[in-house]
């Protein structure tokens, strides 16, 4: 009779499941931590393929003769996992998002920094849920005796067949699981995102796909499909099937209507069908097919209107929609109200920080590879940015941030975007700051506008910084310089200190108006301010110690998804305006947009279908797009986390005219889908291929 030597000498728990449900475990509780929608097919492929890999770690820890090594790899296993996992967690809990190891160490320096300066605060504010994250790892080192179970097996041959056999057929009906629909396929393949496949599915096979996609190219990355707006489309998954270039479309309130089909459209004559006949490589070919399938914008009425007109355009930390009041903020005020109006505005959260955000608003396409998408764009032809079109025409440009010169490597970047010379804190900047956090946007505007007054005409960035989180008094000289501005609002602390850091940058625009004017060059200027994402530091945060989350606080609800939580507002303004017939956007627009619309105020020569936004003053149809696939128009939106899709009450009246209003509905969803999985596709082939380098030369 075997002698007991510990509590589960006696059982296989500890030998065949212990590493299978440690890595359930973590599934669960990141899951749980991070607030994931449950789905009871998708919870038991995890179980499957959690116990497939516990499987192979099972072998893996049962190869040496010697049984404590054994036991010691699998205690180093499981705290590796352990601290992967943790990783995983806490940036998504910074960033609200999930975000693939390669992209936290590989392409990301700026999350890097920022999340290492935090990780005392992090360990401090954190020591039950990190002594939860290592229960696994500290049970199996206290159990002492049930390393006697982890052995070599004698019998190896028979015995790892088995334990392989076991993993592929565990596997194979996860696996299964998980592609048991079309929805569930598009989201590993065609449609993938890692946030939203851990969201979805689990950690684990997040990290599978993304370690197979790093390995062997994603097919269908360089993939087009079919387009389709008849009624009774299928959403027809040929990928072969050739383009349908009639696109749904629906007249802005503020476009110019009644134009011929003669009228004037933003196309350069290039001949996309004779390049793609003529390229050598297949990515490139489609590229150019799915072009010249597209319909290039109309100009409009508005063409032209700022042909040579100064250029302010500001990134503008953290903005939010309702930030903006009459009394606290009356110059961003009188700037959103009096400019373009936008009614329903959207700067999505790339998965990324600020600098996704930048990327989308300067490049008119989507940032596709996360918080890498704006690395990527180093050396590479960004022909179409406002500041590369402006320089061409000889007007003066600077780009300044009052943050770390190199942070996201904007030293590199930013002159690629259209800019002679970025300057920031640590190359200049340094001269006109006051060296405490958040820097003021103030300064910068102090130290910035004096070097570009007298140099008419000109283009100018800023990236601002005031507007950053933490939001707590203590850590922000913005509550000291501007808290007596807003006592009486009854704001909460953390609320308090948000509003305070953006009042800097009321102030700045405050200043840069008034210089402009003394300058003579009030009328003759346009300002331009989207966000970089919504003010994600007013969420809930282990890592920063926020306490609770203070969206509601901010916008009056609770957001219940990503686009009620992504809502914003873009400023484009000119004294020019204020002269007109008020201009108002009423269909969904977003960041993407800002680029084709500021083309075509500035007259600029261009394509429209080389961009995936569209010049908000024309008929085409208000598009917004997530990076997980969801969407909005002005006939409906969808939630790719959920497959859910809301028609508007316009499109369901539309779709009772129809033989099958149930089809007809489907039909709409199906051909936008395919719109926006296209847009996804063009815009990482912009990229990957340096599209505009092939187009345009160097």
């Amino acid at each position: 009779m075997e002698k007991k030597e510990g509590i589960f000498a006696r059982s296989n728990f500890i030998s065949y499941l212990y590493l299978p449900l440690t890595l359930l475990f973590y599934e669960l509780l990141v899951l749980i931590l991070a607030g994931f929608v449950f789905n009871l097919g998708n919870f038991v492929a995890m179980i499957f393929i959690c116990h497939a890999t516990g499987t192979i770690l099972n072998l893996l820890v049962s190869l040496s003769k010697n049984e404590k090594w054994n036991a010691w790899l699998a205690f180093l296993i499981i705290e590796v996992i352990a601290i992967i996992v943790m990783i995983a967690y806490f940036v998504q809990d910074t960033y609200q998002n999930f975000t693939n190891i390669a992209t936290v160490f590989g392409g990301a320096e700026g999350i890097v920094k920022e999340f290492g300066s935090s990780l005392i605060n992090l360990i401090k504010n954190n020591v039950p849920k990190i002594l939860l994250f290592e229960a696994p790892a500290i049970i199996f080192l206290f159990l002492g005796p049930i390393f006697h179970v982890l052995k070599y097996r004698k019998n190896k041959p028979k015995a790892y067949v088995s334990m392989l056999i076991a993993f592929l057929i565990f596997e194979a009906i996860g696996i299964g699981l998980s592609v048991r629909n079309q929805d569930n396929r598009d989201k590993l393949a065609a449609e993938y995102d890692f946030n939203t496949v851990v969201r979805c599915f689990n950690l684990e096979t997040g990290l599978k796909m993304d370690l197979l996609y790093l390995t062997f190219p994603n097919p269908y990355e360089s993939v087009f499909i079919a387009e389709d707006d008849t009624e009774y489309a299928s959403g027809s998954r040929d990928f072969d099937a050739a383009y349908n270039t009639d696109k749904i479309r629906s007249i802005n309130d503020n476009s110019s209507s009644g134009q011929s089909k003669d009228a004037a459209t933003h196309d350069m004559g290039i001949d996309y069908s004779a390049l793609a006949a003529s390229a050598d490589n297949k990515a490139e070919r489609n590229v150019h097919d799915y072009i010249a399938s597209l319909e290039p914008s109309d100009t409009n009425q508005y063409t032209g209107l700022f042909k040579g007109k100064n250029l302010i355009f500001i990134s503008a930390e953290a903005m939010s929609l309702e930030m903006i009041t009459e009394d606290t903020m009356p110059t961003l005020y009188h700037m959103q109200q009096e400019g373009i109006v936008f009614k329903d505005y959207y700067q999505p959260y790339w998965n990324g920080s600020t600098s996704t955000g930048e990327f989308s608003n300067l490049l008119g396409i989507i940032p596709t590879k996360a918080m890498y998408s704006y690395e990527h764009t180093l050396d590479k032809n960004l022909y179409l940015t406002i500041g590369n079109v402006l320089m061409r025409e000889n007007y003066f440009s600077r780009a300044y941030h009052n943050g770390t010169v190199d942070y996201y490597d904007r030293n590199l970047i930013n002159p690629n975007f259209g800019y002679e010379r970025f300057i920031a804190n640590g190359n200049g900047m340094e001269e006109g700051l006051s060296g405490n956090w958040p820097e003021s946007d103030l300064e910068m505007m102090q130290y910035a506008v004096p070097q570009f007054i007298n140099e008419e005409p000109f283009s100018i960035y800023f990236m601002t910084l005031s507007g950053h989180f933490p939001y707590f008094h203590d850590l922000s000289i913005m509550v000291e310089k501007y808290e007596d501005r807003i006592k009486e609002k009854g704001y909460s602390d953390v609320m308090s200190a948000y509003i305070c850091s953006e009042i800097d940058l009321e102030e700045a625009m405050k200043y840069l108006l008034e210089e402009l004017k003394k300058a003579g060059l009030y009328e003759d200027t346009v300002i331009v301010m989207a966000p970089d994402h919504y003010p994600y530091g007013l969420t809930k945060n282990d890592a920063w110690g926020t306490d609770q989350n203070y969206l509601p606080e901010l916008y009056g609800y609770e957001p219940k998804n990503l686009i009620e939580r992504d809502h914003n507002s873009l400023i484009i303004w000119s004294p020019l305006l204020e002269e007109l017939d008020p201009i108002v956007v009423t269909e969904p627009s977003y960041s993407v947009d800002i680029l084709p619309t500021l083309l075509n105020l500035y007259g600029a020569d261009y394509d429209s279908r080389l961009l995936a936004g569209r010049d908000v003053l024309s008929e085409t149809e208000g598009l917004v797009i997530w990076p997980d696939y969801s969407w909005k128009t002005a006939k409906g939106s969808y939630l790719a986390l959920t497959n859910s899709f809301e028609p508007s009450e316009a499109l369901l009246e539309e779709s009772q005219s129809s033989k099958d209003p149930e089809a007809y509905l489907n039909s709409y969803k199906e051909n936008m889908k395919a719109i926006v999985r296209n847009k996804m596709t063009f815009s990482s082939n912009v990229i990957d291929l340096d599209y505009y380098n092939i187009l345009f030369g160097n």
